[in-house]
């Protein structure tokens, strides 16, 4: 199976495979450019994956297909980025909006 920059390349068709990116502990401090490149990379050499992505800017999930909220490791909103900003109420519109700091 072919992938971008050679990644899972002495797996078969048949083979599903785990990708884990990590940026390290600093990522909250990356610049604007390096934050948008990751961001580009992310998007097109994966485009027809599934992405899981714990996102410390908000910003980087409001074009995913869904969004997962969790409060004390339970699931509290799950829902389209597009649905739940839209809701003033929702905790990832808090969130987004810098009110949600308890959550």
């Amino acid at each position: 199976m072919a992938s971008p920059h050679g990644i899972g390349e002495r797996l078969n068709n048949g083979s599903e495979y785990l990708l884990a990116f990590h940026t390290g502990p600093g990522v909250h401090r990356l610049d604007a450019e390096t934050h948008a490149r990751i961001q580009a990379v992310i998007r097109s050499h994966f485009a027809r994956s599934t992405i899981i992505m714990i996102a410390h800017r908000l910003d980087s999930l409001v074009d995913f297909d869904r969004v997962a909220v969790l409060e004390g490791g339970k699931v509290v909103e799950y829902d389209s980025p597009t649905t739940l900003l839209a809701d003033s109420n929702s905790a990832f519109a808090r969130l987004y909006r810098g009110e949600g700091r308890d959550l």
